[in-house]
């Protein structure tokens, strides 16, 4: 992997798993979400100073993408509102109607079933409107320029911007033996670009290792407490 090597972070201990899981949001870009999906992504990699390095096996994390919502007003009698004409107050999960994902949509870009003129940035999702749970298996700590091509390629390198489920890109043997990794250097460039933060600098990051759970993190914690 390019740029100057630095002496490797020494190994912290491995944190074991909590009793009382904890929640964490995460956001991810869309490419990325196609990659939970498509199975294609069991692993991200964040800065170790982040707030997910505080995460635990067993803890969940709700997933943040670009979606779109329109809600029924509380007169029933008028149309529903988009959510940017929609006040903060009554952006409520019991007025919501029509919610739509980004990823899911653009899978079916080819018949134009939806298309909104302003989706919402990944950022601004509620919690209620997530609808993808990870629970984190496993975390190490190690300089970015550790993660080896198997990693860069468990944490969605090589995947690629395509909207038909049926060409689901599958890295090849060379891929993993040579490509991904300046990829990932790439991808991870763009997401930090300050001094202390990029490939070249090798910072220490923290390793989350995931199963994917379809459904609202909420709703899954309320089967938890029915099952006990």
């Amino acid at each position: 992997m390019p740029g100057r090597m630095l002496k490797s972070s020494p190994r912290r201990p491995q944190p074991e798993a909590s009793a009382a899981h904890r929640v964490f949001p995460i956001l991810f870009s869309t490419t990325m979400v196609r990659a939970l999906i498509d199975g294609q992504k069991t692993q991200t990699r964040r800065p170790a100073a982040s707030e997910l390095a505080k995460a635990m096996p067993g803890d969940r994390l709700w997933v943040h993408e670009t979606w779109h919502v329109r809600f029924r007003d509380q007169e029933p009698d008028k149309p529903t509102r988009d959510y940017h004409d929609t006040p903060r107050d009554q952006r409520a999960e019991r007025l919501a109607e029509d919610v739509h994902f980004y990823e899911q949509e653009m899978r079916k870009r080819c018949n134009r079933r939806f298309m909104p003129s302003r989706w919402i940035p990944s950022i601004h999702m509620y919690r209620w409107a997530s609808r993808l749970t990870l629970i984190v298996e496993a975390l190490r700590f190690c300089r970015l320029q550790e993660i080896s091509a198997a990693e860069a390629i468990a944490g969605g390198t090589g995947v690629k911007e395509v909207p038909n489920p049926q060409a689901r890109h599958q890295p090849s043997a060379d891929e993993v033996a040579g490509a991904p990794p300046s990829q990932f250097g790439s991808h991870w460039d763009s997401l930090h670009r300050k001094p202390g933060h990029r490939l070249v600098d090798n910072p220490e990051v923290v390793s989350l290792t995931f199963s994917l759970h379809r459904g609202n993190i909420d709703h899954l914690f309320k089967k938890d407490q029915d099952d006990h």
